[in-house]
């Protein structure tokens, strides 16, 4: 009868159940497509590049942690950018891949080990190079 007992004890685990806390923060994602179209002057009299900076700002502005809010910038390569940094950035790209350009995003997001909640992707879809199937 003791052993039932003791079985029981361990099978009911009547001790304290606590959730197990993941040290993993969201955040938010912006891609910036920094490629020479950008620089066309197609927006209310001013360039796609202009109108995208504008729109990143805004999105930074209504976070709530704006640190939770990674930004990068694609043409030829995704580059990490520092939000207060933008405005040193030029839209000089020689090509675009939206598609290598997201999925490079997201490893790097991935490697993080945050939780990625949204991504926000700017450009004008312009797709100047694109990568094979083997490269994805």
């Amino acid at each position: 009868m003791l052993g039932l007992v003791s079985i029981s004890l361990v099978a009911f685990n009547f001790g304290s159940w606590k959730m197990q806390k993941e040290d993993r923060e969201n955040e938010w994602m912006v891609l910036l497509d920094k490629s020479a179209s950008m620089s066309a002057g197609d927006v209310a009299g001013k360039s796609r590049w202009d109108e995208a900076s504008r729109l990143t700002r805004k999105a930074l502005s209504f976070s709530a942690n704006p640190g939770k809010v990674r930004l990068y910038t694609f043409a030829d390569q995704v580059e990490a950018v520092p939000a207060e940094s933008l405005d040193q950035v030029r839209p000089d790209g020689k090509s675009t891949d939206i598609i290598r350009s997201g999925v490079t995003a997201l490893g790097i997001s991935r490697s993080t080990g945050n939780i990625l909640i949204g991504v926000i992707l700017l450009s004008d879809g312009r797709l100047i190079e694109q990568a094979s199937k083997e490269e994805l």
